[in-house]
């Protein structure tokens, strides 16, 4: 088996079409052109080639019990029952005061994605999170101490909208900011 092989699990037209498993650097191909208007969904961890192996002989990620790895951590920013305004404001204050002025993470690390109800936070691996069976509940634990307002999508079958997909509810795209053009926006 080669370990190096880094794999996640798709779905493509609904969350509930998963069970595919696919090399991280081909979920690109997997995000449809904007006039087909359909979804894509990636894991929110990656793994390596026994995923595949697993769902093959059980149909599911449920019960999987191999490594887990980090290729990026995403926070989850709901509007939930904030106005745009109020979650605009929320985000900002995350990323501007909370990750960057508390935690030292520089801008350049970090991607927000407005992901049709609210954002997406994306940073390399800067906690240093190590590849195990059991890396959900360390990341769980240490995320959720330290980004206790962000939603808690760390358990290992979590699947999230991938990069410029179509969300089918709102009819929109999940689209990237910078930090600098973020800041600048008008939202």
């Amino acid at each position: 088996m080669n370990s190096d092989i880094r794999m996640v699990e798709v779905a493509t037209g609904h969350v509930s079409n998963r069970n595919q498993v696919i090399e991280l650097s081909k979920v690109p191909s997997y995000i449809f052109t904007p006039e087909e208007e359909t979804e894509t969904y990636h894991s929110w961890y990656v793994f390596d080639e026994q995923l595949q192996q697993h769902i093959k002989n059980v149909g599911t990620i449920q019960g999987y019990n191999g490594c887990y790895y980090i290729n990026n951590i995403i926070l989850d920013y709901d509007k939930k029952d904030l106005d745009d305004d109020a979650l605009y404001r929320a985000v900002h204050f995350l990323v501007n005061t909370e990750m960057i002025n508390d935690l030292g993470i520089r801008p350049e690390h970090i991607n927000i994605w407005y992901s049709g109800t609210g954002f997406h936070i994306e940073m390399p691996n800067l906690f240093g999170f190590t590849p195990s069976t059991t890396l959900p509940a360390i990341v769980k634990e240490t995320l959720v101490n330290v980004f206790p307002e962000c939603d808690s999508i760390y358990d290992g079958a979590r699947l999230i909208r991938a990069g410029f997909s179509y969300n089918e509810k709102l009819g929109n795209f999940k689209v990237p900011f910078t930090v600098e053009s973020f800041n600048e926006s008008n939202m």
